[in-house]
Formats: C-alpha cells, sequence, structure tokens
C-alpha cells in the first residue's frame, strides 16, 4: 500500500510529494518490525525517488528475512566415519 501511494504521488508529480512521503511513513510505520529503521531511511532521503528505494530495500529485506526463517537450517550430511559403530567395553 506504501509503495503504490508513493508511485502515484510521484507519477503525478504532487507538488510536495516528498514531504508527503515523508509524513505517510511516519504515519504507517509504527509498530512495524524494523518501522524505525524505514523511518530514518525515508527522512534521510532528498527526493522521491530515494523515498521509494528506502521503501523497496526496507520490504525486500523483510520477505528475504522471512523467507530465511521459513527454511530450516540444513543438517550437514553424515560421512562414512560419522555413521562408524564404535563398540563400548564395560
Amino acid at each position: 500500500m506504501i509503495r503504490t501511494y508513493f508511485t502515484m504521488l510521484a507519477d503525478e508529480q504532487v507538488p510536495g510529494a516528498a514531504g508527503k512521503m515523508k509524513q505517510f511513513a511516519a504515519w504507517f510505520t509504527h509498530g512495524v518490525a524494523g518501522g524505525a529503521q524505514l523511518r530514518k531511511a525515508v527522512y534521510e532521503s532528498h527526493n522521491e525517488v530515494e523515498i521509494l528505494a528506502a521503501v523497496d530495500r526496507f520490504f525486500e529485506s523483510l520477505l528475504v528475512g522471512q523467507l530465511n526463517s521459513a527454511v530450516p537450517n540444513p543438517q550437514p550430511e553424515p560421512t562414512p566415519e560419522s555413521l562408524e559403530f564404535t563398540p563400548t567395553v564395560a
């Protein structure tokens, strides 16, 4: 939703679009995991293109994080040595 709104503002060349984007980002990212990072990136941006790039980077990083957390860490393949039976003497 945020990307669609920001793209519309940029495409329509709305006067003050960067300011509107910054305001919107502040309102709608509270409570979002990592939202403070997005707000900081947006506020440090100087124009609409930089703001859109910051939004894209933020959500791509969230998506990658979700994908990485959904895939379990693979276990190493057993080696022949790890499968050898060593009898213990009691």
